[in-house]
């Protein structure tokens, strides 16, 4: 017999309370003796001198995106998951960055990284155009380029509808050294659901998403997973979900990040779309005993560590990543 076991994914903004409790850690510690590579200054790095003002920068940014938090669903047999004490086990870690346009990129995530050594960070959506249009060295890093020794473990997010780009630009990704590639389909903005039709509106067209999902699987060896919503505008029932994890799933997809919200393509922006809709944790759950093969990923609204340790059913425990 196996249980419905929480096996972790995302770590994201808390409470003031919890950020300026890693302010002052860091502050006091870590940023005594580093010096912040700052690829938005012109890879000049940022002295020491100049860590207040970087840290009022990242307090905005971590108060800005309550949204961000989301955990595993995975099938786990009980005894394996006492003898790891409630872990994972060493599979992956329980607590991740999401990617954030705009945020996400490496002087954020280099100091995401001072903060903890465990937690999965995640790049901004990379198109797969700009990839293939920028394949020289020198400006191929200005999209894909990371801090190699520090960010592991990190995910490189895709953002395309075309299979044959998509499997070259995962090519470049895999030859980069990232540990996972995850192609974009939940993204609600106006911008990508229509031009080169890419985010959230390919949940409307599953057979490209597994094509897709196919042509990058076939060419790396990392893992290529999918990032999406439980719906979009009327396609927002439980069967509608199951069918478009069983289609992608074909393509060779085993693990599903999933905002636990619809989106709507038109009349909400982007930040609506991270609030309004209505949130369904239990849909996933669903998918859990209805896909036992399958890894879920739960997001959205799990926005601190005690939420995240009720949903992972460890109330008492320091999760692995924390």
């Amino acid at each position: 017999m196996s249980q419905l076991k929480l096996d972790g994914w995302i770590l994201g903004s808390g409470s003031n309370v919890w950020i300026h409790s890693w302010t002052t850690s860091i502050s006091q510690t870590q940023l005594k003796q580093t010096s912040l590579e700052c690829q938005s200054c012109a890879e000049k790095e940022v002295k020491i001198g100049q860590a207040s003002s970087i840290l009022k920068s990242y307090e905005f940014h971590l108060n800005a995106f309550c949204e961000i938090l989301s955990l595993n669903f995975i099938q786990k047999d009980p005894l394996q998951t006492a003898m790891a004490g409630g872990s994972n086990g060493g599979s992956k870690p329980l607590l991740q960055i999401a990617p954030m346009m705009e945020v996400t990129y490496r002087d954020f995530r280099y100091f995401m990284r001072l903060l903890t050594k465990k937690t999965q960070l995640w790049t901004e959506m990379v198109v797969d155009d700009t990839i293939l249009h920028n394949l020289e060295t020198e400006k191929c890093d200005r999209f894909l380029g990371y801090h190699t020794g520090v960010e592991h473990p990190i995910v490189c997010q895709l953002g395309g509808s075309d299979p044959g780009k998509l499997a070259q630009a995962a090519e470049v990704v895999e030859r980069y050294g990232y540990d996972e590639v995850n192609l974009n389909v939940g993204c609600p903005s106006c911008r990508v659901a229509t031009k080169g039709e890419f985010g959230c509106s390919l949940m409307k067209r599953p057979e490209i998403v597994r094509d897709a999902i196919h042509a990058m699987s076939r060419v790396v060896q990392i893992p290529v997973t999918v990032k999406c919503r439980l719906g979009v505008d009327d396609c927002d029932n439980q069967e509608y979900t199951r069918e478009f994890v069983k289609t992608v799933a074909q393509g060779g997809c085993k693990h599903f990040i999933i905002h636990a919200r619809k989106a709507w393509l038109n009349g909400l922006s982007p930040a609506q779309n991270r609030t309004v809709p209505p949130l369904h944790y239990p849909r996933i759950l669903d998918l859990c005993q209805h896909f036992p093969d399958l890894a879920f990923s739960i997001n959205g609204g799990i926005s601190d560590i005690g939420h995240a340790r009720a949903l992972l059913n460890f109330p008492h425990q320091r999760l692995d990543g924390e």
